[in-house]
């Protein structure tokens, strides 16, 4: 028999393409749209981090530009005040009972000669009293400067910084 004889029919349709030569790795339809979706979302969620950070950012400076907007710095006391009430400051005081007798300081840290030579004479022969971590207030009476009164402060065990001395000049 010959098979050239027979009909031929066209073969039945697929649902699939046939593999075209050197396109084996092509995306489907379906395949394309999910990529380029969760391209979509990658970008919204970059977004979305980035306006969470910013806003943190905004909201930060404007909290540091609240707080120094809120409280002017407080005006010192009269001098006479501080004088009458120097005496009353106990040693391990904190600083915010210091500042409340007294009112806020004219100098922070405040060193001289007459500062240096009291924490001389408290070395004890030697054997310095003074830690490194302490600090001298002074507040000062504007009309003389030779007017002053001074709190030297430091770390005490249950405290976080409390009075340790005093020092008092021109009254």
């Amino acid at each position: 028999m010959d098979y050239a004889s027979l009909p031929s029919y066209p073969p039945p349709p697929s649902h699939a393409p046939e593999p075209q030569p050197g396109n084996e790795r092509q995306l489907t339809p379906r395949q394309t749209q999910v990529l380029i979706d969760l391209t979509w979302l990658a970008g919204i969620m970059v977004l979305i981090l980035w306006t969470r950070h910013a806003v943190t950012n905004i909201e930060r400076a404007q909290a540091a530009e609240r707080a120094r907007a809120v409280a002017p710095p407080p005006t010192p006391l009269d001098f006479g005040l501080v004088a009458e009430r120097f005496g009353q400051i106990q040693a391990g005081a904190s600083r915010e009972e210091v500042e409340r007798l007294l009112g806020p300081p004219t100098e922070r840290r405040a060193w001289g000669p007459e500062v240096e030579e009291f924490e001389l004479r408290w070395w004890n022969g030697g054997k310095n009293i003074f830690r490194a971590d302490r600090e001298w207030n002074r507040w000062s009476d504007p009309a003389n400067p030779n007017r002053w009164a001074a709190v030297v402060y430091w770390r005490w065990p249950e405290k976080e910084q409390a009075v340790y001395g005093k020092l008092k000049k021109g009254f």
